[in-house]
């Protein structure tokens, strides 16, 4: 049990699990029950409680709802795997979590105790090496998004988001919804189909059986568009 932690570890951060469903690939481990499927809607922890547990996403996605005193509204953020959730909150000094988190699809998640965490990352360094990569990685995705959100109006948001998901190479096929895609955009759901429909007659992509696809010449138009863009950032 207490070596299977650290190579169950391994194997997440490495992300050489099955993505479609997790479970298929440790459901034989020494630490299935470390493991946990929350419906959507699902509150995973709440904002105040004891930073207990850290909770590897390692599938869908899930919501900061960060309850703000004195303020009309909340702060939002989206989580995709692999965030390490309430880790960031203990690192930065806290002894609770700072947010509620909500899983805003169905989520698998890798909840293992705060203890146990901290002490393997402390005497593996190997393990620490890899957490820090998985931590940087997460903070540069987060970054990019928050760039593009604070710097662009919704729609060319949109089209920045899409030009930069497509440099990985071509056809490319959106893999969020549309609602993760409104999420991790910060855009409303009816203008984002707005949008969409607008750039699909704009030449800057394709609709097709619900999925929103780049091809070159779809990649073409859009580096007209944001390639000077790209290169000022």
């Amino acid at each position: 049990m207490q070596d299977a932690v650290p190579v169950t570890l391994y194997h997440i951060f490495s992300q050489k699990y099955d993505h479609d469903d997790p479970l298929v690939t440790f459901h034989n481990s020494m630490v299935a029950d470390m493991f946990h499927v929350y419906k959507k809607g699902d509150v995973i922890f709440q904002q105040g409680h004891s930073i207990d547990y850290f909770y590897i996403l390692l599938k869908g996605r899930a919501m900061i709802v960060n309850s703000m005193t004195g303020t009309d509204g909340n702060i939002f953020h989206a989580l995709t795997p692999l965030d390490i959730m309430g880790l960031p909150d203990y690192l930065g000094g806290s002894a609770v979590y700072t947010s509620h988190v909500i899983a805003k699809s169905p989520c698998t998640v890798f909840r293992i105790s705060q203890r146990d965490f901290i002490s393997l990352i402390t005497t593996d360094p190997a393990l620490c090496y890899s957490t820090l990569r998985t931590l940087g990685q997460i903070s540069s995705n987060s970054l990019r998004t928050q760039e593009i959100n604070a710097i662009f109006q919704p729609r060319k948001r949109l089209g920045y988001y899409l030009f930069l998901a497509a440099q990985s190479g071509r056809p490319y096929t959106c893999p969020l919804t549309r609602e993760e895609l409104a999420d991790t955009l910060v855009i409303n759901q009816r203008s984002l189909h707005r949008y969409l429909a607008a750039m699909e007659d704009d030449g800057c992509l394709e609709l097709k059986k619900g999925k929103i696809i780049i091809g070159e010449n779809h990649y073409s138009k859009l580096s007209e568009l944001y390639d000077s863009l790209s290169e000022a950032i």
